[in-house]
């Protein structure tokens, strides 16, 4: 977590750093969750639970989702794949009750909330993490971040053509002690990853076997053992 060497006068507080943050207090912080009923996968767009979140995203709060458990929704979900299940939206908020405001779809029931002090059980400080991490996660895109697996890196434009060594950024959360939560940081320096462009795409194409060429030019495996993906934005 911490580094640091011994000068003179012991630690030097300049010389040290860590990667650990804290981020917020959860006391007085309050949750609902909504279910849904099972909706067809040709239609995402008609989803109550997806238009409630993507609603509660614009409204700046902190809100995430996920598959119904079975053991939860048994007769929602008898028969069903994962993908196919019921969903869950679950909202989270201190100070002014963000249901005031119409961001929920009709269609969706309440099921449970509660609170920091009378009600929090495991699995809403998982989905409490999965919100903080969608707030960062849309933060960054704004900012020319582009996600690959669990890490974010900056591509803007002028990196467009290089594949230069980049610092690729991920985060964890936690709670530490009894309601402070915590946020960590990993940062590794990965090789070469830059937005495929369209002269890629022609070369590509050129060459006859497109889907072959692109595969072999996206990904490649370096001396390193990382892989050097490339990211292009349609």
């Amino acid at each position: 977590m911490t580094s640091g060497s011994l000068s003179s006068n012991a630690v030097d507080l300049r010389e040290c750093s860590s990667n650990l943050f804290a981020l917020a207090d959860i006391n007085a912080l309050k949750w609902c969750q909504y279910t849904g009923a099972p909706c067809s996968l040709d239609r995402p767009l008609d989803d109550p639970v997806l238009t409630s979140f993507a609603n509660a995203l614009e409204n700046n709060v902190l809100c995430s989702w996920r598959h119904s458990p079975p053991h939860t929704t048994p007769r929602l979900n008898q028969g069903l794949t994962c993908s196919e299940r019921a969903k869950e939206l679950w909202l989270f908020w201190y100070g002014d009750d963000p249901r005031t405001i119409d961001i929920v779809d009709s269609n969706l029931k309440e099921t449970d909330h509660g609170s920091w002090e009378s009600n929090f059980p495991n699995e809403a400080k998982v989905l409490l993490f999965k919100a903080l991490h969608n707030t960062l996660e849309r933060h960054l895109l704004s900012r020319e971040y582009v996600r690959v697996g669990k890490w974010f890196v900056n591509l803007d434009k002028k990196s467009a053509c290089t594949e230069t060594d980049k610092l690729f950024f991920s985060f964890a959360f936690c709670l530490q002690g009894e309601s402070k939560i915590c946020m960590t940081v990993d940062v590794k320096q990965l090789p070469g990853v830059r937005h495929i462009v369209p002269d890629d795409l022609a070369k590509a194409a050129a060459q006859g076997d497109f889907k072959g060429k692109l595969k072999n030019k996206s990904v490649s495996q370096n001396s390193c053992g990382y892989m050097r993906v490339l990211v292009y934005h349609l």
